[in-house]
């Protein structure tokens, strides 16, 4: 069985692949982590303005049980944005590696020319 080997086209296929990946993931995570946080300040603004009273003696919390639950929702939201800016930013750089060590195999003279 012959072992196949890479010839300096296929490194440069595939760090073209690896870094068109990276973006990919990139606007991926972006938009994800948008949605997430969004949401997260729609939660916000629903228990303020919902169990939070502003009276000019100060403020009021209406329904302390309510409010506090949707105050730990918020923060799990926040937390989860967290692990998936942690999660993506592994892939990335992942995909980032990988073409630059298809780069370093021999493609630097190929990308010059691009």
């Amino acid at each position: 069985m012959t072992k196949y080997v890479l010839t300096e086209s296929d490194y440069l296929d595939l760090y073209k692949f690896f870094q068109s990946r990276a973006d990919e993931l990139k606007s991926n995570m972006f938009a994800n982590v948008t949605w997430v946080l969004g949401f997260a300040a729609a939660v916000l603004g629903f228990a303020v303005g919902k169990f939070v009273s502003f009276k000019s003696t100060g403020i009021e919390v209406v329904q302390v049980g309510v409010a506090l639950a949707s105050c730990v929702v918020g923060a799990l939201l926040c937390f989860y944005a967290i692990l998936l800016l942690r999660d993506a930013a592994a892939h990335i750089r992942g995909n980032w590696e990988r073409s630059k060590d298809c780069e370093s195999k021999g493609v630097k003279s190929a990308l010059d020319a691009l």
